[in-house]
């Protein structure tokens, strides 16, 4: 023997025999979905929100209807929710066999296809899918008003200090989301997004105080920061809702001093200075709107990656909607979704 046969040998005795003497012979394998199956309950959530709020199958009559129009954005809402890239679509949306299965999605589409309908389908058909949520809430809910930022990029803390030390200065764009969230089940019943991040935020409430009135919710108060604080939105909101509003008042600075104008804003200034009253205790509520933010961001990401501001919008909604979902399979009021919108 060699003296290479001999160190050949006594590295095989400390190794052992490669393979495993056939142990996998005549097994069979799956590939296990990315989430357990859970896909499947989602995709129902889905389903019986766009069925609530109307939402076709296909939008033109002259559509091919390879994929249906709902199905696509059942599909974006899933990628919104688990941070699919286009590219990456065929390749990621088959471990989510539940979802594609309970959508009758037969093939996956190709990403261009999901990008351009991205493009065409209105906010506002995604913000009556978000107002169906609605009926999975309670009656006499406190709602609360706030917006959070979501950035444009996707960039890590390291990049961010790279480019100071760069001296390139760090980039502050960023899509505003609005919501109106009922603070008893943390669903989101009314939503807006601007892709303009420094639009102001008492502009929101008009167009969310629209969306209580007509999903039929009984809604006893509505709470929000200063930000939302003017005459306009506590007339809308005692006229349209018949609600009480826990709003801080703003004091303005300038020509006309520190005094507060308007008779609500007077009211609201006195009752919030009572720590005891009625609107203190309602507006202590509005921590659950905070952390609700923080909920959306953590379950469908910080950022939007769309180039296109309008589309930057429709993500920021699409995040929405998938949080509702979510919250909607939490609590278990599926069945409450089918038929509830008017």
């Amino acid at each position: 023997m060699t003296c290479q046969d001999s160190a050949d040998s006594i590295v095989k005795g400390i190794a052992g025999p490669r393979g495993n003497r056939g142990a996998n012979r005549g097994k069979s394998y799956s590939r296990v979905p990315a989430d357990g199956g859970a896909s499947g309950q989602f995709a129902e959530a889905l389903t019986a929100a766009m069925d609530a709020a109307g939402v076709p199958q296909c939008f033109s009559k002259f559509s091919n209807c390879i994929y249906t129009d709902r199905q696509k954005l059942a599909v974006l809402v899933l990628m919104a929710r688990h941070g699919i890239s286009y590219g990456a679509v065929r390749r990621d949306l088959g471990m989510y066999r539940g979802f594609t299965d309970a959508i009758g999605l037969k093939r996956i589409p190709d990403g261009s296809t999901l990008c351009k309908f991205l493009k065409r389908i209105g906010t506002d058909v995604l913000e009556r899918v978000v107002m169906a949520f609605a009926a999975a809430a309670d009656g006499g809910a406190t709602v609360a008003v706030d917006s959070t930022g979501l950035s444009d990029f996707d960039r890590s803390a390291h990049y961010e200090k790279r480019l100071d030390d760069f001296g390139a200065g760090r980039s502050r764009s960023f899509t505003k989301l609005s919501l109106a969230v009922d603070t008893g089940t943390r669903i989101v019943l009314s939503a807006s997004a601007s892709a303009d991040g420094h639009r102001n935020d008492t502009t929101f409430m008009p167009g969310h105080i629209s969306d209580l009135a007509g999903s039929g919710l009984k809604i006893d108060w509505l709470i929000a920061d200063r930000a939302y604080d003017s005459s306009l939105n506590h007339r809308l909101v005692r006229k349209f809702l018949g609600a009480r509003a826990a709003i801080p008042v703003r004091r303005g600075q300038g020509n006309r001093g520190t005094a507060i104008h308007g008779p609500y804003r007077r009211m609201m200034d006195e009752a919030l200075s009572d720590p005891d009253s009625a609107e203190s205790r309602a507006y202590r509520r509005r921590a659950v709107i905070e952390s609700t933010n923080f909920m959306i961001k953590k379950a469908a990401g910080p950022s939007v990656s769309a180039r296109i501001p309008a589309c930057r919008e429709r993500q920021a909604l699409l995040k929405a909607i998938a949080f509702n979902a979510l919250r909607v399979i939490r609590l278990g009021r599926i069945d409450r979704l089918r038929g509830g919108f008017q």
